[in-house]
């Protein structure tokens, strides 16, 4: 299938690649289809492009990359809408903010996770009720001078 991008151009995708969100996006509930596009290989960013509109699409990455901890429970009737019969099968990704004008301040959004059961291509974004994280969890740390000592200690 090919759609239309953006930042992409007319773009092939494999139909296997698309995810019907059961629970949409804050703010576009209107769109229920998206697909990932790896635009740079070994980057620790993607984007969750909407093939229904050529103007939406979301850069997304995943904590670990960027030693966040992060852990949540999904709420037993999201669950059942995603089909969820074994964890292993989720791709949970998180929303990334990251300004023109200075990408070193970019931020995740850990309380609106996308989980995405890859066996039956359902998803939603979820609203996490937590006090442990933020909507704008700054990525890259500044070190302090005690960190910045101790990594040169350990080369």
């Amino acid at each position: 299938m090919f759609i239309k991008t953006i930042k992409f151009g007319e773009i092939e995708i494999d139909d296997s690649l698309i995810f019907e969100f059961v629970d949409p996006i804050l703010g576009y509930e209107d769109i229920k289809h998206y697909t990932i596009i790896d635009a740079q290989k070994d980057s620790p960013f993607k984007w969750l492009q909407a093939t229904e509109r050529p103007d939406v699409s979301f850069p997304v990455s995943i904590p670990l990359f960027f030693d966040i901890d992060y852990e949540f429970q999904i709420p037993e009737e999201s669950q059942k809408k995603l089909g969820i019969d074994n964890p292993d099968d989720l791709l949970i990704l998180n929303i990334v903010n990251i300004p023109q004008s200075n990408p070193k301040l970019a931020t995740i959004n850990l309380l609106g996770p996308i989980v995405i059961n890859i066996n039956n291509k359902k998803a939603a974004q979820l609203v996490l009720n937590s006090d442990k994280y933020s909507v704008r969890h700054k990525i890259f740390q500044e070190k302090t001078e005690q960190q910045i000592h101790k990594q040169k200690i350990k080369k």
